[in-house]
């Protein structure tokens, strides 16, 4: 029977290979992707001789894995997000006054693609009364709220 053999550098290596793709393919958000590039550096820095031994290996590893968090975690946040609020698709879609009038400066209801969602009248808004039933147009997401336009022709 053969023996079989697997330098450190490679192990580290084929571990990142794994972390990275348990991150894409199961477990995203874990953070595995950060041990999983820092596994790969260590491995690659094994290979090159910059760690000899167990105990380098594991502070490259530790080390490497926060580096690259750091690196990474606010790209990948903003990506996460699709950029400053993460509503675009909904600016300028109609929705529909639901449950009661809106008034300006409280909160009311809207209907949009099937949800019920609080939204506020537009500071800009020509009427400061809006009838429950009538078309008003999404301008703006804040903080979750929906700010709305009963002016639907004019697209934003």
């Amino acid at each position: 029977m053969p023996d079989i053999f697997i330098s450190a550098p490679a192990l580290w290596i084929a571990v990142g290979i794994a972390l990275v793709a348990a991150e894409a393919l199961a477990l995203p958000g874990v953070g595995l992707l950060f041990a999983g590039l820092g596994a790969i550096t260590t491995g690659l820095a094994a290979s090159w001789g910059f760690c000899d031994g167990f105990i380098p290996q594991m502070t490259w590893f530790f080390v490497s894995t926060s580096v690259w968090g750091l690196i990474l975690w606010f790209p990948l946040k903003r990506l996460q997000h699709g950029g400053a609020t993460g509503y675009s698709d909904m600016i300028g879609a109609v929705a529909v006054v639901a449950e009661d009038d809106m008034e300006s400066g409280k909160t009311g209801k809207v209907l949009w693609s099937g949800a019920i969602m609080n939204a506020l009248l537009s500071q800009d808004n020509k009427e400061t009364r809006v009838a429950k039933g009538a078309s008003v147009r999404i301008v703006e997401v804040v903080r979750g709220v929906l700010v709305v336009s009963s002016d639907t022709d004019n697209q934003k």
